[in-house]
């Protein structure tokens, strides 16, 4: 993984640690976590196929 690829990863997992504790995980779309990570929707699809895998690694993140 590239350094630029990996930069983008971590900002997607420090956005969902940061929505689902404001929000106590309710509500959080991936349209949002990409907004507060400021990439596109797709680019968090490009580095977690799906909603359960993002937060599997967010849990692991921490």
């Amino acid at each position: 993984m590239s350094s630029s690829a990996s930069d983008t990863r971590t900002k997607i997992l420090q956005a969902t640690r940061q929505l689902m504790e404001e929000r106590r995980g309710l509500g959080v779309r991936m349209s949002d976590i990409a907004k507060a990570a400021g990439v596109s929707r797709q680019a968090v699809y490009l580095h977690f196929e799906n909603r359960i895998n993002l937060l599997s690694a967010t849990t692991k993140y921490v």
